[in-house]
Parts: structure tokens; C-alpha cells; sequence
């Protein structure tokens, strides 16, 4: 599958060296615009990267924040997101929104550490998420899906989600029922063999299970040994 930008106010065919943006331009998928050098420069004719959902595999998502990013020619972001892209059965699969007013989608509880994922659909990105909730928990935002994860026993059962967008618009609140729901706690040894064993030892946490403990530790954006201190002062007995 291929996605292409018009703009209609560019020349069909200018300069390669002036830098002006074309009438349509190809979103290439690997991100590599390859299509708008030249050869010198190490530029092509197309290739297989360029396009989502090669051989059927899910193609990811295009977006504000995604790269390629979809954006105006002058660099401005827009409510039209790309959510999913797919073949299914010989046909292709999009998951498209343009509301100017986001508007969250949310599933059930999964996963150990429990997750709850949540979709926004509509509004300008980037997102600023707001959660009330007397609970802990812990949340993350990745361009358009928000992760909800309860960090400790909680005192109650619901929390209350809502985002605003880069354009102010602010999306109705949902509830969400966290009844139910076991905290993640696992034994300190396995926390420990990360960095014992490695992360592929026995019993070692998982990429999602490091990133939930980086999360609720000091977000530094990697498991190490003082989200692991936290983790015992918080949550052994």
C-alpha cells in the first residue's frame, strides 16, 4: 500500500536541488526519502521499503509524530491520523480518523504486568493525558495509544481518562473499571536476574515488564538498578 501527499499549490516538476516541495509526493514508508535525492546522493527510483503492509504484515500507523510524518508542506500538523494498516484476505485494511475533537477508545485489562490500552482517535498530536484516580497508576503515551497500569493496590476501582490535543480540544473523559485487576508483583530474584542473566536469562522480566518498571521507577527510559531499589522500598514485604 502507498500513500501519497498533494500539494496543490506546488510545481509539478521543480528543481531536485531547490528544495521545493512537489505537486505529490510519496510517503515512503522507510523513512529514508530516497525518492527526493538523486543518485549522487545516494537517492533511488523506489524500493520495497517504501510501502506499508509489504507481504501482509501490519504497516504501522502515519501520523503527526510517526516518521514519515504527515504533515502540511509547511510543516503543520493536522486530525488525520492513520491508525492501522493491513492486508487481509488480497485486501487492504485502514483504520482512518480526522474529528478535530479526540475521543478515546479503550479495551479490556491484559497482559502481566495488566495493561490497559487505550486509542485516541481524532485531535492534534502530541496528547496530554489526564488521569483521576485515588489508585497508583502509572501511564505512557506513544503518538496515538495511551497504556494504563496500576502500580499498587488500589483503594478504587475506577479511573477517569481524558486527553487534550496540541490545538487545545479536549476529549470527553471515560471511566474506566479497574475492579478486578491484580497489581503486577513478581519475586525480587526475577527482577534481579536482568541484570544478573540478562534479559533473556530464566525468569528475567520481559521488554513490556522493563518498561512498566522503568515507568514506575525513574523514567529514565532504561531498567536499571534504581528502578529496582524503588521497586523493593515500594513493594517488598
Amino acid at each position: 500500500m502507498l500513500f501519497y501527499k498533494q500539494d496543490v499549490t506546488a510545481a509539478r516538476q521543480p528543481s531536485p536541488t531547490s528544495g521545493a516541495p512537489y505537486y505529490l509526493t510519496l510517503l515512503e514508508r522507510d523513512g529514508n526519502r530516497g525518492l527526493l535525492r538523486t543518485h549522487p546522493e545516494g537517492g533511488n527510483r523506489g524500493e520495497a521499503g517504501d510501502a506499508w503492509a509489504v507481504g501482509g504484515f501490519d504497516g504501522g500507523d502515519l501520523h503527526a509524530l510517526s516518521s514519515p510524518a504527515l504533515r502540511l508542506t509547511d510543516g503543520s500538523a493536522t486530525p488525520v491520523v492513520v491508525h492501522e494498516v493491513s492486508v487481509v484476505g488480497g485486501r487492504a485494511r485502514l483504520v482512518v480518523s480526522t474529528s478535530a475533537t479526540p475521543r478515546l477508545i479503550t479495551g479490556g485489562w491484559w497482559g502481566d504486568p495488566p495493561v490497559l490500552p487505550v486509542r485516541v482517535a481524532g485531535g492534534v498530536m502530541p496528547y496530554t493525558v489526564t488521569i483521576e484516580s485515588a489508585a497508583e497508576v502509572v501511564w505512557g503515551v506513544s503518538g496515538d495509544d495511551v497504556t494504563v497500569t496500576p502500580s499498587v493496590p488500589r483503594t478504587t476501582p475506577d479511573a477517569v481518562i481524558s486527553v487534550r490535543d496540541a490545538a487545545g480540544a479536549t476529549s470527553q473523559p471515560v471511566s474506566v473499571s479497574t475492579a478486578g485487576v491484580t497489581p503486577w508483583s513478581p519475586p525480587a530474584v526475577d527482577l534481579a536476574a536482568y541484570f544478573t542473566r540478562g534479559a533473556a536469562g530464566s525468569g528475567a522480566p520481559t521488554p513490556a515488564q522493563v518498561d512498566y518498571l522503568d515507568r514506575v521507577g525513574n523514567a529514565n527510559g532504561a531498567y536499571d538498578v534504581g528502578d529496582l531499589r524503588k521497586w523493593l522500598r515500594t513493594h517488598a514485604p
